[in-house]
């Protein structure tokens, strides 16, 4: 697919230079930095609302079970090494985004309700549910035996960990109140999530028992009828 190519160049390949620094390198790095970010603009804009701190607590725990996940599940995906500005590049296009929501909900000293609070906790919580037991799940089952990973987690969804990250990013966008923290998040699925998705169901099709285990999942939201078969 062209898209992954193009994202692939950008984010290990642009010249000059040798691939120095791993990935997970860059990604850890704004993902652990993301409570203190959060912290420091709290501080800048003498923000300490409801709305603020909720964000600093959802945020800035996502990025701790990121590290987590990092050291206990490794992917090897992050393990790609990239030329420094490719590295810069990708934080740039990537990362840095998502820390544009963090600015505008605190920089806009937004008030929330609390029905809107209960909907971030519910779906950020259910997100990282779901992003954390089916990545395990893919991690464990592909550690001891290669091939199609097609129950559990996995049974009627085929993107059970996507679906849970965008559920959490979703929640950032819920607190913020802003039309461009939603483009924000549909600009990276769109460039990231969705070939990857793609890509992912091309390489199912090659498996055994591919074709069939498409025909009776979904990519990404489940129907009620397939839930209760």
């Amino acid at each position: 697919m062209i898209l992954n190519k193009f994202n692939d160049y950008i984010s290990t390949s642009i010249p000059p230079g040798p691939k120095i620094i791993k990935l997970k390198y860059i990604i850890n790095f704004q993902k652990g930095t993301t409570m203190l970010y959060v912290f420091y603009l709290m501080n800048y804009f003498n923000n300490y609302s409801l709305s603020a701190y909720l964000y600093l607590a959802l945020h800035g725990t996502y990025g701790i079970i990121w590290l987590l996940k990092d050291t206990i599940i490794p992917d090897k995906n992050w393990n790609k090494k990239a030329t420094i500005i490719s590295s810069i590049t990708g934080f740039s296009l990537v990362l840095l985004p998502y820390w544009l929501i963090a600015y505008i909900t605190i920089s806009s000293h937004v008030i929330i309700s609390n029905l809107r609070v209960f909907f971030c906790v519910f779906f950020h919580t259910l997100g990282c549910v779901l992003m954390m037991a089916s990545d395990s799940q893919k991690y464990f089952t592909l550690k001891y035996k290669k091939g199609l990973i097609n129950e559990g987690w996995f049974k009627k969804i085929r993107n059970t960990n996507y679906l849970g990250e965008m559920m959490i990013y979703l929640t950032y966008a819920m607190i913020s109140k802003s039309y461009i923290s939603y483009f924000i998040l549909i600009y990276i699925w769109s460039l990231l999530f969705i070939p990857n998705m793609i890509n992912k169901d091309k390489s199912i099709k090659k498996k055994d028992g591919g074709i069939e285990y498409i025909n009776n999942s979904y990519l990404l939201i489940p129907s009620i009828n397939i839930i209760c078969k």
